[in-house]
């Protein structure tokens, strides 16, 4: 059996570009040459589109999603790692800025930049028929970061959390609380444009708040949140910087990256909408390890194996999972021996 080809065909299914290809083919997401639809809630196309693109999958997505709006989009962002190929990404200079950033996935002075550029132009946005399209993927809370303390201060906070074994989902609740961008603060500085994310997750059970800490998601996180976080990994406030002891004291009026919106919060099909009078907030995951495990489950499938998915949700230290998946083959393997 060709396992290198079982896994290749595997990957080609689970590409940026494919996952792109597999909504523009359903029903979530529809673009025409004159509109962009989630579901059935329209918005009109006439050269009205900006694209911001931050996460290790931003060149592939923008790639696959860029043909079909063709001359509606006015300007593009793509905040990419400094391993990304640039060349591949077949940008118009004019309207396309490309900044590698977020050296070893964590943010530095090129993701600041280029998140402030974001910024600027989004909030430079004043018509609501505007269309704020935000490719969104792994690695993205390191390439879009608007730090509310000093970055090296970040940097500490992160390495001090990381060091206590923290999860994604604690690792990025302090992120948001840090950062002005993050936890739906994209989403503000769109308003009142239309904002429009797909998303493939890299997170356990695809929280929409925690992929790249969920910049256009409104969520509100609060000083007593990550005092929760730190009290569960036991980091003592002497391992932290200044800085962040302050934020959270002066934070008890203050909900970072969360704005006051009285809005329907819609939930189907993977899509996640906050309908206002003010603005249509639209999030939709298009690819996610669930996603993959059914592609590689198919796969599976055709060479006449009965695929197990044994979990989605499997999370923890690589090395010591390995063994253990291999202690469970052997267990199915001995079991199919009786």
């Amino acid at each position: 059996m060709d396992f290198r080809g079982l896994v290749s065909r595997i990957i080609q299914k689970t590409t940026p570009e494919v996952f792109v290809a597999n909504l523009l083919r359903g029903d979530r997401l529809t673009i025409t040459d004159s509109y962009i639809a989630v579901k059935d809630r329209k918005y009109n196309l006439n050269n009205n589109v900006s694209i911001f693109a931050f996460g290790k999958a931003s060149i592939g997505m923008y790639n696959a999603i860029k043909e079909s709006l063709s001359h509606h989009v006015t300007k593009c962002y793509l905040s990419v790692p400094y391993s990304s190929d640039v060349a591949a990404s077949k940008t118009n200079s004019d309207m396309v800025e490309v900044a590698r950033a977020a050296q070893n996935n964590l943010p530095d002075k090129n993701s600041v930049d280029i998140t402030r550029a974001i910024v600027q132009h989004a909030v430079s946005i004043d018509d609501p028929d505007h269309i704020c399209i935000s490719l969104i993927s792994g690695g993205g809370s390191a390439l879009l970061t608007e730090p509310l303390i000093p970055l090296d201060d970040v940097l500490e906070t992160i390495k001090c959390l990381v060091s206590h074994s923290a999860t994604i989902k604690q690792l990025n609740t302090v992120r948001r609380f840090m950062d002005g961008v993050k936890g739906g603060g994209l989403a503000h500085c769109i308003s009142p444009a239309t904002s429009i994310s797909l998303l493939i997750s890299d997170v356990i059970g695809d929280d929409m708040a925690t992929i790249a800490s969920g910049p256009t998601v409104p969520q509100k996180v609060t000083a007593a949140q990550v005092r929760d976080v730190l009290k569960e990994l036991d980091i003592h406030t002497n391992l932290l910087p200044s800085s962040l002891l302050r934020l959270l004291d002066n934070a008890k009026s203050r909900d970072t990256g969360s704005r006051d919106m009285c809005c329907m919060v819609q939930e189907e099909e993977g899509i996640q909408s906050y309908l206002s009078s003010e603005q249509d907030i639209h999030n939709i995951i298009i690819g996610s390890n669930k996603l993959g495990l059914c592609e590689a489950s198919m796969e599976v499938e055709k060479l006449g194996f009965q695929p197990i998915i044994v979990t989605n949700t499997m999370e923890g230290e690589a090395k010591l999972l390995g063994s253990d998946m291999i202690a469970l083959a052997g267990e199915i393997i001995r079991a199919k021996g009786r």
